[in-house]
């Protein structure tokens, strides 16, 4: 919680209007508030869809098969106008619904790349960790740490993994592609060092 994910996501929304691609969000998970869409629409995504425009006022206990039903049917809405979709999940790595997706063979095959935002250096280590040991590699981090280049420098350095602030999206032209890295390599890599 607070640790900058719907920023996160409106950052790289507007990051990929600037490259001219058509972008949606979706907040697939958490408790039912307007702001994350707001912030979406305020950054020119369109269209902008959450867990509300499928029944649902919170997430909170609903079964990853539901889940799962209710991301395709809001991708699947999304997908005839948009060259890009980002998707938030809520808070937590170890929150059931969002570890229940990550675990999810069909979620993953869905997922091109993860963006990991972290309130601070520790905080994104570990989840740095979590992802690595189900086999996903975040493609970049970002978040709360980026308000303090000292601590977003510890980050970068120890995780082996860029971080993001908002400046960054704004200044960088390969901002989106860097983010957009495939979040399958590290299983792949990982993988083809086993056989």
């Amino acid at each position: 919680m607070n640790a900058g994910k719907t920023t996160t996501a409106a950052e790289v929304g507007r990051a990929a209007l600037r490259g001219g691609l058509r972008t949606g969000a979706i907040k697939l998970t958490g408790t039912g508030s307007g702001g994350d869409l707001w912030k979406y629409q305020d950054s020119g995504i369109d269209p902008v869809f959450d867990f509300t425009d499928g029944g649902y006022a919170t997430t909170v206990d609903v079964s990853i098969a539901s889940l799962e039903i209710l991301f395709n049917r809001l991708v699947n809405a999304a997908a005839a106008s948009c060259d890009i979709i980002i998707v938030e999940l809520a808070d937590g790595l170890y929150q059931k619904e969002t570890d229940g997706l990550l675990h999810s063979p069909s979620f993953r095959a869905s997922i091109d790349s993860i963006l990991f935002a972290a309130s601070d250096p520790m905080a994104g280590m570990a989840g740095v960790q979590a992802l690595r040991e189900i086999g996903l590699e975040p493609s970049a981090l970002s978040g709360a740490v980026t308000a303090s280049p000292l601590a977003a420098q510890e980050l970068e350095s120890l995780s082996g993994v860029e971080v993001f602030g908002l400046q960054r999206f704004a200044a960088d032209d390969n901002a989106l592609s860097i983010c957009m890295r495939s979040a399958h390599v590290f299983e792949e890599q990982r993988l083809a060092k086993s056989a």
